[in-house]
């Protein structure tokens, strides 16, 4: 994957979050919980707990 920018940031958010919000969901999580803009550029990776190990997904 090629990215034009220099640097991308990733945020990570470290409690477990549940899956089925939606991108709309995920996006107002992204906005009040962690006080960032969601469509920056930057990554956002959330995790949520499955029944073998914590999981994650990268937005």
């Amino acid at each position: 994957m090629f990215f034009a920018e220099g640097q991308i940031r990733v945020f990570l958010y470290g409690e477990p979050t549940d899956m089925r919000r939606s991108f709309d969901g995920l996006q107002a999580l992204t906005r009040h919980a962690m006080g960032h803009d969601p469509l920056d550029g930057s990554l956002v990776c959330v995790r949520f707990p499955s029944r073998c190990a914590d999981a994650g997904f990268i937005f």
